[in-house]
Parts: C-alpha cells; structure tokens; sequence
C-alpha cells in the first residue's frame, strides 16, 4: 500500500515538473518570438515584441526570474530602438533590480552592462554618464572576475559608449 502512494506521488511530481518546463518552455518561446519581431525594425513588429515582453514579463517576476530578466532586457532593448530612451531607462533599471534577486554575478554584469549603455546613450549630463561608467566598470569587473567572455565584451562595449558619449559632449 505504501509503495503504490509513494510511486501516485512520484507519478504527480512528474505530471507538475512536466507543466513547469512546458510553462518555462512556453515563455522563452515567446521570447524567442519577441526577439524575432524586434530585430525585423519595424515599429508595428515592435509594439507586438513589447507586448510579448510584458507579458512573460508580468508572468514571470514570481516564478522564474531569469526569464523576467530576460523580459526586461528585451522590453529595454526595443524602447531604446524604437527612440524611447527614457522608457529604456526604466526597464533596464527592472532587469537588473532582478538579476540582483537571482544570485548569478554574470547574469548581473550582462544587465548592468546594458543600463550603463543605455545611460550613456540617453545622458546628456555629466552626473548620467558617471552613472553609466560606474555599471560598465562594476560589470567588467565581475566579468572578469569570473571569467563571463560574453559579459566582458558587452561591459567593454559599455565602456566604449561611455567614452564616445562624453567625447561627444566635448565637441
């Protein structure tokens, strides 16, 4: 009797763990989507991949907070191209707010390498552009602390932004 309730217990367990992976499955496929839609730089193509990243965004914050992060940045990614920098800003600042909750330093650099990019993009200030460098240095720094090859180029390229940013504003 008590093998049969253990295995109606394993058998259970796997029907939840099946639903969790298609629920996981199903959001980065949307994202994928999303993704998909962003890069045709069309700004119909555009409203539809943010309402895609909203959406997985909104679903997401309490259940798997990579794949918010993911949201997030993607939602950060189309407003900074469709021009609304400030609304960038802000879904940057949220992705990584969450990659902070996640515990992974390199998931962190990869989102604090894509707020300073955008704060250099958006910074007419002096004050925006310090903020910018000090996501960029704070992201290459644990890039390379743990050996992200991928979150060293994307904080050098922070970097980078920063610099061309302020020469800029020199001229």
């Amino acid at each position: 009797m008590h093998v049969r309730h253990g295995c109606l217990a394993l058998g259970m367990m796997a029907v939840l763990a099946a639903g969790a992976c298609r629920a996981g499955g199903q959001a980065e496929a949307r994202l994928d989507a999303a993704d998909g839609l962003r890069r045709m730089y069309e700004r119909a193509a555009s409203a539809r991949a943010l309402q895609h990243y909203r959406d997985v965004l909104d679903a997401q914050r309490r259940r798997d907070l990579r794949v918010a992060v993911r949201a997030a940045q993607g939602m950060g990614a189309t407003l900074q191209q469709l021009g609304s920098l400030q609304a960038s800003l802000e879904a940057y600042r949220e992705a990584l707010a969450l990659a902070s909750r996640v515990g992974d330093p390199l998931l962190e650099s990869g989102a604090g390498s894509d707020l300073g990019f955008a704060l250099a993009l958006a910074g007419d200030q002096a004050a925006s552009l310090d903020e910018a460098d000090r996501h960029c240095q704070s992201a290459l720094a644990v890039a390379r602390d743990r050996g992200g090859l991928g979150e060293e180029a994307r904080a050098l390229v922070c970097q980078a932004e920063v610099i061309y940013s302020r020469g800029a504003s020199l001229e």
